[in-house]
Order: C-alpha cells, then structure tokens, then sequence
C-alpha cells in the first residue's frame, strides 16, 4: 500500500499562462516553488476552449462531444 504515485494538478483559470509562469513568477513565490520541485507542462484546451468544456473534459477523462458539450 505505500507505493501509491500521488499527482498535483493545479489550474488556474482565466489567467494567461506566459504570465503566471512567466511575468508574475516572481509575485507567486508558492507556485514557483512548486514548479521548481517538481514537473510541469502546458497543456492544449480543448475545442472549444471554453472553461466549463475543458474542465468537464479534465475531470472525465472524455472529450466534450462525448460529453455532450458544445
């Protein structure tokens, strides 16, 4: 049982990432401590990139025609 991967996703939504991780970086030193130990990736939204869409298809697993949501 103490073989178990744990992963941390964090979102931020309705902030463009070249600022987060890029500008601001240095205004958020909680996230650039996370992003320093460990690893991270920018990811492509999803068709439409709408939040509620991409969100719904983030925690699913599904792509939103699959969902239903256009």
């Amino acid at each position: 049982m103490g073989d178990e991967k744990k992963v941390f996703v964090i979102g931020i939504d309705g902030a463009p990432p070249e600022y987060v991780l890029g500008e601001w970086l240095d205004d958020l030193p909680n996230i650039k401590k996370v992003l320093n130990s460990g690893a991270y990736a920018r990811l492509n939204s999803t068709i439409p990139p709408l939040s509620a869409v991409a969100w719904a298809s983030l925690s699913t697993g599904k792509t939103p025609s699959d969902l239903g949501l256009f």
